[in-house]
C-alpha cells in the first residue's frame, strides 16, 4: 500500500473503521496493488461510471456509500479534482440510471467520459480499437494523461470553443512521440505493428492457407502504401463527380442523378452503356456512374439531403487532396465483411500470378471455405465468391485498376498498377485499424 494513502487511511479510520475500509477497498481495485502513482482522472471516472456499476454487485446504497469515502480519501490525499468526481452530482445521476438500466447507464457514462476531455479522440488517420494490445493500452493511457496534464495547466478547457481541436492535437503528438522502451518507433509504429502481430495470428488460427498468404505480404503493409503515379487520372471521374455535386443536386423522383450530369460524365470518360445505344438518360443507363454514385455515398463523400444530393466535409476534402480521396476509396472499396474477405484472398492470388478467373474462384471458394465462411448451412460454391468479388472489381475497374478479358478464351484477369496499389491498400486499412471483432 502507498504510504501517503495508508497514513491517510489510518486517519480516517480512527474516525470510522467501515468507512476506512470501504476506501481502502476502492483503492486497492483503482491501483492493483501499484500506489498512487497508478491514478489518475481517467481511471477516477472509469471507476465511479463503469467498474463501480457494473462490476460491484451491491445495491445502489453501498455504491453510494463506496464513492463518499472514496471522495474523503482523495480529499485527505489533496487530489481535490478526483474527490470531485466522486462527490459530484454527476456521478450520483450515473449510478441513478444504472438502476433503470445497464444500457442507459453505460450510455451515460461514455457522454460524461467523452465531455470530460481526458477521453484520447479518434484522428483522421487513426482511430482507437474496441479491443487493445498492451501498446494500444499504453499508449491510450499516456494520452490520456497528457489531457489530463493540459487539462490542469489551463490549455484544453472542454467545452470551450475549439477545445476538441486541442484535445486531437494533443493525442497525435503523444502517438507519434518516440515509443519509451522501442528504438526508432513511435507509439503509432508500436501500435500498428502490434495490430498486424494480431490479424496475422488471428488467420493463421483459422486458415493456415490464408496465414501463410498473409505472411507472404505483410512487408508491404508495414507502411503506407505508396501513392500511385497515375493517381491524378484514375480519380479524375471522382474529383468531377464532387466538383459538380458541390453546391448540390436535384435527384430525380426515382433517387437517380439527373439526365444532363449522367449524359457529361458519359461523354468525359467513354463510359459504356448498358441496354441502349442512345445516350443514357438515367444513371441506371450507365453502370460506372451508378456505381461511382454508389461508392461515393458509401465512403461518407457525399450524403442524400431531402430530393438533393449534397457533398460532406469528407467529399470536400477528397475533391481537394488526391491522396485522401484515393485513400479513402481504397479503404471502402468492398461493400461489407464478405466482399472485403474475397477481395483479399483475391488480392493475394493474383499477387501471386493466378490469372485465370476459374481458378481465381476456386481457389479462394477452398480457403474462405477453410476460414470458415459459408451459405448458412452450406459450402461456399464458386458462384457465390465470385459475386462477391464482383463487389469489389467493378468499381475498381471504373476507376481503371482491372484488366480482364486477356487471355483467348476471356477468361484471364490483371491488376493495373493502381488496382494493385488500391487493393493493397484496402488491406492495410482493415489490419492496421482499430480490432473489434475477428478479421
Amino acid at each position: 500500500m502507498d504510504a501517503r494513502a495508508e497514513r491517510a487511511l489510518e486517519a480516517m479510520a480512527a474516525a470510522d473503521q467501515d468507512r476506512a475500509d470501504l476506501a481502502r477497498s476502492t483503492f486497492e481495485w483503482m491501483t492493483g496493488g501499484e500506489g498512487l502513482d497508478r491514478v489518475d482522472l481517467a481511471h477516477v471516472m472509469e471507476f465511479a461510471w463503469y467498474a463501480l456499476p457494473l462490476k460491484w454487485l451491491v445495491p445502489l446504497d453501498e455504491h453510494l456509500a463506496v464513492v463518499d469515502a472514496a471522495g474523503e480519501l482523495f480529499e485527505r490525499l489533496g487530489l481535490d479534482r478526483y474527490a470531485e468526481v466522486f462527490r459530484s452530482s454527476e456521478t450520483r445521476a450515473i449510478l441513478d440510471t444504472y438502476q433503470r438500466s445497464e444500457q442507459e447507464g453505460f450510455e451515460a457514462f461514455r457522454a460524461a467520459y467523452e465531455r470530460s476531455g481526458v477521453d484520447p479522440p479518434d484522428l483522421d488517420d487513426f482511430s482507437w480499437g474496441g479491443v487493445m494490445g498492451l501498446e494500444e493500452a499504453t499508449s491510450r493511457e499516456a494520452a490520456s494523461r497528457a489531457l489530463e496534464a493540459a487539462f490542469v495547466a489551463g490549455d484544453l478547457m472542454p467545452g470551450a470553443r475549439g477545445w476538441k481541436s486541442t484535445a486531437r492535437a494533443i493525442t497525435a503528438e503523444v502517438l507519434d512521440e518516440p515509443h519509451p522502451e522501442l528504438p526508432v518507433q513511435t507509439r503509432r509504429d508500436a501500435i500498428l505493428t502490434e495490430r498486424l502481430d494480431g490479424w496475422l495470428r488471428l488467420a493463421g488460427m483459422r486458415s493456415k492457407r490464408l496465414g501463410a498468404l498473409r505472411s507472404r505480404h505483410v512487408k508491404r503493409l508495414l507502411h503506407p502504401v505508396q501513392t500511385p503515379t497515375d493517381i491524378e487520372e484514375r480519380m479524375a471521374p471522382i474529383v468531377w463527380f464532387l466538383d459538380r455535386v458541390v453546391e448540390g443536386v436535384r435527384l430525380t423522383q426515382a433517387g437517380y442523378l439527373p439526365t444532363a450530369m449522367v449524359r457529361e460524365g458519359y461523354e468525359r470518360f467513354g463510359w459504356e452503356l448498358r441496354w441502349t445505344d442512345r445516350p443514357p438518360r438515367s444513371e441506371s443507363e450507365a453502370g460506372e456512374m451508378f456505381t461511382l454514385h454508389e461508392m461515393l455515398r458509401r465512403v461518407g463523400a457525399v450524403r442524400r439531403r431531402g430530393a438533393g444530393l449534397r457533398v460532406t466535409v469528407q467529399g470536400r476534402e477528397m475533391a481537394q487532396n488526391l491522396e485522401v480521396a484515393w485513400r479513402t476509396v481504397a479503404a471502402g472499396l468492398s461493400d461489407g465483411d464478405w466482399p472485403r474477405a474475397v477481395a483479399e484472398v483475391f488480392t493475394y492470388l493474383l499477387l501471386d500470378g493466378v490469372t485465370s478467373q476459374r481458378i481465381l474462384e476456386a481457389r479462394a471458394t477452398d480457403i474462405l471455405g477453410e476460414v470458415g465462411w459459408r451459405a448458412g448451412n452450406e459450402p461456399l460454391d464458386p458462384l457465390m465468391v465470385s459475386s462477391a468479388w464482383y463487389v469489389t472489381s467493378h468499381p475498381l475497374r471504373v476507376l481503371g485498376g482491372v484488366e480482364d478479358d486477356r487471355g483467348p478464351r476471356y477468361d484471364e484477369m490483371a491488376l493495373t498498377s493502381f488496382g494493385e496499389a488500391t487493393l493493397i491498400e484496402q488491406i492495410r486499412a482493415a489490419a492496421t485499424g482499430p480490432p473489434s471483432l475477428p478479421r
